[in-house]
């Protein structure tokens, strides 16, 4: 046992790690812009009045930066942008499953998405204004293959980043008008619909940007082609129909003071929500590979809120290193069982506060068959059971406190180890009295079967008759853990009768 664990330890080392993936990371200081002109989306007929149909002028614009190729500065004079149009693709086999010939349209009618597109050296400005799409229309039921039904209507894409870099963006409010959508039927499958949307794209900023009412996603980075070397900064998205953010081909991004809330919840209508309601989903299903990983995903001082699915779903063994330091983790709405899933090749957590008590839910650590590694550093945990069942899959928790607080009636351990390579050591682990009535019989709160324990505290307030205990199976390794209090005790497995 100490011989797997004791290189795990070194080779994982929290601090190194991200030590060394700092140095990649991108900073707002870094990225110089050299764009030679200025101009404004007025100077291509926008309006602005949040009444007349903006769609022509803001894809001339867009058209104008594409054709030199970037080097511009694109104005937005505070306004609301209005889009009064709907995408509508004519052959589902084709403009969904072939982004080239997607991108371009449909054969119906000309209209595409609007595209940044072969560009850099390039800037768009805001000020505070607001893109709105058209949202009042019907999703209907135009082709049924494989027992889904698709539609071919879609909202316009206001802002796809296609093979661009070097670029800012910055100062939108993007309204996706998903609250005025209706559709033929709640099966109606996923479909496009993003605020932002990044494909191929290198070396960026993107900040103050609020990204809200989309039926499927607010943001989504590296969607079927590489995102490399970005920062965002304060981007909220929230109220989207599916996920608040997805990530799927990435390296080296980060994300500053941002939040990420309200998934599968539109703000009001009847359009509903499609699965998976996460706060964030990584998932490189578009061609990352365990040579060619997802990685070096950080978060610094963010939140994960009120997402209808998990807060947090990173599930792909091909995703690696991700982040999340000094942030947030509030669930209070979800629907399923698991507030966090975690099956990637390194989800490290520091300083970071996981609030379940309005919504307990369970952090699986490794979903992953596979091979999964998670690390907890100095945070805190309220009314999140922890649960690590699979061997092989490293699992730290260290220097943090873990507090069940609430009213729980479920007899069930809510500490869950089974893992010959889980290690907690250094934490405050307090159950209150209300979470569990045991009455006049004890009550096992922690389960460890495996792993190693060292220098725990556990702690109570419980009075009376009746007792907490953790059981520690023969592989677990014990070593200076601290009861001290005769309502919480270590029970071993020759100790049970």
């Amino acid at each position: 046992m100490l011989f797997l664990i004791i290189p795990f330890l070194c080779l994982y080392s929290p601090k190194d790690s991200i030590r060394l993936v700092k140095n990649n990371l991108p900073h707002s200081e870094t990225i110089k812009i050299n764009a030679t002109e200025t101009v404004s989306v007025k100077d291509f007929g926008a309006v602005g009045d949040g009444v007349t149909d903006d769609y022509q002028a803001l894809k001339n614009a867009f058209s104008y930066v594409n054709k030199k190729s970037g080097n511009v500065i694109l104005e937005f004079p505070k306004g609301i942008y209005y889009i009064d149009r709907v995408y509508k693709a004519n052959d589902l086999g084709v403009k969904l499953t072939d982004p080239s010939e997607a991108w371009e349209g449909s054969k119906n009618e000309e209209i595409t998405h609007l595209f940044l597109k072969d560009a850099s050296d390039f800037k768009l400005i805001g000020n505070g204004s607001t893109i709105k799409v058209k949202g009042d229309y019907q999703k209907t039921i135009d082709a049924d293959l494989w027992g889904s039904k698709y539609t071919f209507k879609y909202p316009i894409l206001p802002f796809v980043f296609l093979n661009c870099s070097n670029f800012s963006m910055e100062g939108f409010d993007i309204n996706g008008s998903g609250d005025q959508t209706t559709r033929e039927s709640s099966s109606i499958a996923e479909a496009y619909g993003y605020g932002v949307l990044l494909q191929n794209a290198s070396n960026f900023v993107i900040k103050d940007i609020y990204t809200h009412n989309w039926v499927t996603d607010g943001l989504i980075v590296g969607h079927l082609g590489w995102v490399k070397n970005g920062e965002f900064i304060n981007v909220v998205s929230e109220h989207n129909a599916r996920q608040a953010i997805s990530i799927d081909l990435a390296k080296n991004i980060v994300f500053r003071n941002s939040k990420f809330s309200y998934a599968g919840q539109l703000e009001g209508g009847t359009y509903g929500s499609h699965s998976l309601g996460a706060g964030l989903d990584i998932e490189p299903e578009g061609g990352a590979t365990e040579e060619n990983p997802t990685e070096n995903i950080v978060f610094e001082d963010s939140e994960f809120s009120h997402n209808i699915g998990a807060e947090i779903f990173a599930t792909w063994d091909v995703a690696k290193n991700i982040y999340f330091k000094r942030c947030k983790i509030i669930r209070s709405v979800s629907k399923i069982g698991e507030g966090i899933l975690l099956g990637t090749s390194g989800a490290h957590f520091e300083d970071t506060l996981f609030d379940f008590s309005k919504k307990t839910g369970v952090i699986l650590t490794n979903f992953s068959e596979s091979y999964s590694s998670s690390t907890f550093i100095r945070s805190h945990f309220i009314d999140s059971r922890i649960m690590s069942d699979l061997p092989e899959q490293p699992l730290i928790i260290r220097d943090s406190t873990i507090e069940f607080l609430g009213s729980d009636k479920d007899d069930i351990p809510i500490i869950y180890i089974e893992n010959n390579k889980a290690m907690l050591k250094n934490n405050r682990i307090f159950i209150g009295e209300n979470y569990y009535n045991c009455l006049n019989q004890p009550c096992q709160r922690l389960y460890f079967g495996k792993g190693e324990f060292e220098n725990n505290i556990y702690e109570t307030d419980k009075k009376g008759i009746g007792y907490f205990f953790a059981f520690y199976g023969e592989d677990a390794i014990i070593t200076k853990e601290s009861y001290p209090s005769s309502q919480f005790r270590k029970l071993e497995k020759k100790d049970r009768q």
